[in-house]
């Protein structure tokens, strides 16, 4: 009898336990200004659903200038996007699938509208040194323009670097393909346009980021992962958000000048594939 009553315990435990749901922490942007974060916010979502776990999402909202790393160390969020690098991935866990598959690398450039053709001459890298580049403080691509060569003058605040191109503060603000055509409409009352003769490209992978310790997580989102990719819907939803995007990008009929990246981790050949090849 005390057989069945301990069998019967276990069994409602175990179901007890599965059906325990886990609460994961996730970052939104308070900025209605700031279309970046949709397609990262809805690809979390696919992940976590496909990971076979019971997963409760709470959204937990900051300004842009708040949007940093730090978040997980105080536990505020549980996962984080960012540029990966090789000091990152010693303090935090990549989730090491790239959730915008290379693409954040290819970029346009945003310039004054009289500025148009500013950039018409340009062939290489030493050319486009000449002229002076805004970004964000704590981006990871501010250490790569720097680490090149160019000046660059930054901002905390990501809505303060479209005016701060606009007042003359900096002549080039370059951004991802997949940003720069909402950027330049919302900001285009600020006399701000794509410059359209030269693309830039770097090695650059946007990895989700977790606490080493967090052990649950990062096997959720492994699983996850994996689940959507092999299933077809993290491609699905990728080219939903970005086919159109590259294609107006036109890079076939831009110079593309190469931009050296030393802080990117290495890819390995199992994660190659992952990547798209333009």
């Amino acid at each position: 009898m005390k057989l069945v009553i301990l069998i019967i315990y276990s069994l409602f435990t175990l179901s007890v336990a599965a059906a325990t749901s886990v609460t994961v922490k996730l970052p939104s942007i308070n900025s209605k200004d700031d279309f970046r974060h949709q397609y990262s916010q809805q690809l979390q979502k696919l992940i976590l659903s496909s990971s076979g776990s019971d997963v409760k999402i709470e959204w937990v909202t900051f300004p842009n200038e708040q949007q940093h790393l730090s978040l997980l160390d105080n536990h505020a969020v549980d996962i984080f996007a960012s540029a990966t690098d090789k000091k990152l991935e010693k303090r935090y866990h990549a989730i090491r699938y790239p959730i915008f598959k290379g693409l954040m690398g290819y970029r346009l450039i945003l310039v004054r509208k009289n500025d148009r053709d500013i950039l018409a001459n340009v062939k290489d890298i030493n050319d486009l040194k000449k002229f002076t580049v805004g970004q964000g403080s704590q981006w990871q691509e501010t250490k790569i323009y720097s680490e090149s060569g160019f000046v660059v003058n930054t901002s905390r605040h990501y809505n303060h670097l479209f005016e701060m191109l606009s007042k003359q503060r900096f002549d080039l603000f370059p951004r991802s393909v997949l940003e720069v055509w909402n950027e330049a409409k919302t900001f285009s009352n600020r006399n701000i346009v794509i410059e359209p003769h030269v693309a830039l490209h770097y090695p650059m992978s946007i990895f989700y980021f977790v606490r080493k310790d967090h052990d649950q997580l990062i096997q959720l989102l492994e699983n996850g992962f994996k689940v959507a990719v092999d299933n077809g819907s993290f491609d699905a939803l990728f080219e939903k958000h970005h086919t159109d995007l590259i294609k107006r990008a036109k890079l076939d009929k831009r110079t593309l000048i190469e931009i050296p990246n030393p802080f990117s981790a290495a890819i390995s050949s199992q994660e190659t594939p992952l990547y798209i090849n333009l």
